[in-house]
C-alpha cells in the first residue's frame, strides 16, 4: 500500500513501445516462466499419471514492441531492440535454472559440465553486446 501511494495514477508522457515491452517482458520472467513449467508437470503428474505429453501445450506470444498493425511508433528498430531483450531475458531466466542445478548435481564430470554451462549462459546474458555463447543445440545436447 505504501508503494501504491507513491504510484503517479497519470504519468506525464505515454511509454514508447519499448518502454511498454519492457514492462510486459517483467511478467514473463517472473510469472509466465516459472507457471507454465509448473502447469505442464501438474498436468503431466495428475491428469496423464506421469506419462510424457506430446503436444505442446502452451505457447506464448508477445506482440508489444512488434505490432506493426498501423502503430507509427513501432518501428525496425524497436521491434529489434525488444527480440533483443526478449532473448536476453530467457538466457537469463535459463541462467537462474542452470545455477539451481548445479547445486542439486554435484557429481563427478556433471558438475564441470553444468558449470561450463552455467558459465556461457552467464556470458550471453551479462556480458554479451548481441553475441550468444552458446546456442539451443549445444544447450539441448548438454542436457
Amino acid at each position: 500500500l505504501a508503494q501504491l501511494g507513491k504510484t503517479p495514477f497519470i504519468q506525464n508522457e505515454k511509454p514508447n513501445p519499448y518502454d511498454e515491452a519492457v514492462s510486459l517482458i517483467w511478467y514473463l520472467e517472473n510469472v509466465f516462466y516459472a507457471t507454465s513449467g509448473e502447469i505442464v508437470h501438474y498436468l503431466q503428474k495428475n491428469i496423464l499419471q506421469g506419462k510424457a505429453i506430446q503436444n505442446k501445450l502452451i505457447k506464448l506470444g508477445f506482440w508489444p514492441g512488434g505490432d506493426r498493425d498501423g502503430n507509427p511508433f513501432v518501428t525496425t528498430e524497436i521491434t529489434l531492440k525488444v527480440a533483443e531483450r526478449l532473448r536476453t531475458s530467457i538466457l537469463k531466466c535459463y541462467y537462474v535454472e542452470m545455477r539451481n542445478l548445479k547445486r542439486k548435481l554435484t557429481f563427478s564430470g556433471v558438475d564441470t559440465l553444468v558449470s561450463e554451462l552455467e558459465q556461457k549462459l552467464y556470458r550471453s546474458v551479462f556480458y554479451s553486446k548481441g553475441e550468444i555463447y552458446i546456442t539451443l543445440e549445444e544447450l539441448l545436447t548438454q542436457l
